[in-house]
């Protein structure tokens, strides 16, 4: 039997390094992501800490302005922070969409060249049982001329 060689078989190994490239790229932004999303928490809980700390010292009773005014930069600072965070945030969810739209371009790529690799294996393997049955049809009738039989 004539083994089968697959001719795009050097393009789908090509499409499926493509792919798991796709996928670990995918997977960076989703852990860039999911760190922004723990600075931002810490942040949020900082500044929360901080406007905690801002209300206690404007509390009725001696009041430190110096400490008061630094509390609020600090506070501004903070916010600051957060927002530049959370616009981290939105373009690493754009980055997320765009890896992912490669990741699926790449795997409807692969699936397509499986799919024909697997429809052309199957005419192979086709194509080799009806070989064999005319050789074995063949040397059937080839005995059968021998023995003088009539066919």
């Amino acid at each position: 039997m004539i083994p089968f060689r697959f001719r795009l078989e050097s393009l789908l190994r090509i499409r499926r390094d493509e792919r798991d490239a796709a996928r670990r790229a995918h997977a960076q932004a989703v852990d860039a992501r999911r760190i922004v999303e723990d600075r931002i928490g810490s942040a949020e809980e900082e500044l929360a800490e901080t406007r905690n700390r801002a209300a206690a010292s404007a509390a009725p009773g001696a009041v430190d302005v110096d400490r008061l005014m630094h509390t609020h930069r600090y506070a501004l600072l903070l916010g600051s922070r957060v927002g530049h965070l959370r616009g981290q945030a939105a373009k690493i969810d754009e980055e997320i969409a765009r890896r992912m739209e490669q990741l699926a371009k790449a795997d409807r790529e692969v699936r397509l060249l499986e799919k024909l690799r697997e429809r052309k294996l199957e005419t192979h393997r086709e194509d080799a049982f009806r070989r064999e049955q005319r050789a074995i049809d063949e040397m059937a009738q080839q005995v059968s001329l021998r023995r003088g039989d009539s066919p």
